[in-house]
């Protein structure tokens, strides 16, 4: 019999176990990304980015989505079917990818990559079956509450990945192909070992509930992740990834490697906040109900934007400077990019990890006709501008606009359809507007009165000491005991 509260203690001890590995999944690309953009240059990274933009155009759907239903059944028998349905679908995807690639090539990497990748995009069905395994196992964890497991893997991939093209560089390699070896490498280490894992301890579990039969009726009751989730995700991913092909036609490859590094960086913090929360989230919504988890989801999206805001707008008043001191000189003029790619991040820290709200309440057609529609219009319009006008600068500051409004009412739309009394989109949008202004305000004395370096060492040191006054004043710690 599922229990209808979530105890606060098994939440913040999931929430803990996966966060460790989300933090240690941040510091490792944190420490590493500076050294990996000074021993590749913008238009290596270019080449990489174009690729894994490809290859994720597929295994953003390995699974058809199906991996989403393994955490919904109750028995382990139906979680078993859905299983082994996710490893075999994600096979048929990547066979699928390999006979599509070929036509699509020319328009997916443009032809000024043509000669650098053509060879690379044999290799992309293979990294869409692994990231479809990868997929699955990871939700197999998440419903057994094996968080350690996951927590373990966050880590891994980055640092496998990272320690590869960092060989690469070293022998020679510091093309985009070293970056692409470094990937390659890392999701095979990690995917062989997670199977190793869940089959090791639950392979007996697993064969012994399998039939033909049973994968059949799982297959047409759980069709809506075929028939809406599916396409919702191809959808985002379009609206996410169109706009490298664009760039890879219609710009330079040091612009295209800017975006990609930008894009990169500024979606660090939401990855990170997004790992550690999604999976218990959706796990505490599908087992107690999300009117359960209220109160605690007040109070952590208040914690959130206090956080949140501070730092973002002192990245906006620094964004060029930063980028140079972290990643070198050459990537000074990403900084523009990564200020104008955050904006949408703020509302994305916020619901991103929220989305599986529409799983739990069975809402997933709302969730598909409100991102076709939000895509559509992305797309459409990025599009023109660059087709048309040409203004890479415009069409960017264009996306990050649509996006940030989507992202607000995306937030607004799951308030509703869980019916809660005390989250509004309204009073998380004064709290940000007031932190804005305020930090706004402290940001601009800064660089009024001090260099660029000792602005942000100040405005830094400002913050932090604010936050822990914060948190002392208002015993969030001892809430959580």
């Amino acid at each position: 019999m599922r229990n209808n509260q979530v105890k606060l203690s098994d939440f913040v001890h999931h929430v803990f176990t996966v966060g460790l590995g989300s933090v240690g999944a941040f510091l490792l690309n944190i420490a590493v990304i500076p050294l990996i953009t000074r021993l590749y240059a913008p238009e290596a990274y270019a080449g990489w980015a174009l690729v894994m933009s490809t290859a994720i155009l597929f295994s953003s759907i390995a699974t058809l989505r199906f991996e989403l239903a393994l955490v919904l059944p109750k028995s382990d028998e139906e979680a078993s079917n859905l299983f082994v349905i996710c490893l075999a679908v994600s096979l048929f995807v990547a066979a699928a990818s390999g006979l599509l690639l070929p036509l699509l090539q020319d328009e997916l990497i443009g032809r000024g990559f043509r000669q650098e990748l053509k060879h690379w995009l044999l290799y992309i069905s293979y990294l869409v079956a692994v990231t479809g395994f990868y997929q699955a196992c990871m939700h197999w964890c998440v419903r057994m509450k094996e968080f350690q497991w996951y927590a373990m893997m966050q880590v891994l991939l980055p640092l496998v990945v990272c320690l590869v093209q960092i060989v690469m560089a070293m022998t020679g390699r510091q093309d985009s192909s070293g970056l692409i070896i470094g990937t390659l490498a890392g999701q095979s280490v990690v995917i062989i070992l997670m199977l190793a894992l869940i089959l090791g301890k639950y392979g007996r579990t697993i064969a012994r509930g399998v039939s033909m039969e049973e994968m059949l009726r799982l297959f047409s009751r759980y069709r809506v992740y075929l028939t809406h989730m599916t396409p919702y995700t191809l959808i985002g991913t379009f609206r996410e990834r169109v706009p490298y092909f664009l760039l890879a036609g219609f710009s330079s490859k040091e612009i295209v490697g800017f975006y990609g590094l930008s894009s990169r960086v500024i979606n660090v913090p939401n990855s990170l906040l997004s790992s550690a929360i999604r999976p218990v989230f959706f796990q505490s919504g599908a087992s107690a109900g999300l009117e359960a988890l209220e109160g605690r989801l007040k109070t952590l999206l208040d914690t959130i934007i206090i956080c949140a805001i501070p730092f973002w707008v002192l990245f906006l008043f620094h964004a060029e400077t930063l980028f140079a001191l972290f990643f070198g000189e050459a990537w000074r003029g990403a900084g523009i990019y990564a200020a104008i790619l955050s904006v949408p991040i703020i509302p994305r820290l916020l619901g991103n990890w929220m989305d599986r709200s529409f799983d739990v309440l069975g809402r997933q057609r709302l969730l598909f006709k409100l991102d076709f529609a939000s895509s559509v219009v992305v797309i459409g319009l990025f599009t023109l501008v660059m087709v048309v006008l040409e203004n890479v600068l415009l069409a960017i500051v264009l996306q990050s606009f649509l996006l940030t409004i989507y992202h607000f009412y995306l937030l607004h739309v799951i308030f509703s359809e869980a019916d809660f009394k005390k989250l509004t989109l309204k009073g998380l949008l004064k709290l940000i507007a007031g932190l804005v202004a305020v930090s706004g305000a402290l940001s601009f004395i800064c660089v009024m009165l001090l260099n660029p370096f000792a602005a942000i060492v100040v405005n830094g040191t400002v913050i932090i000491l604010c936050m822990a006054v914060h948190v002392s004043c208002s015993g969030l710690f001892a809430e959580g005991v």
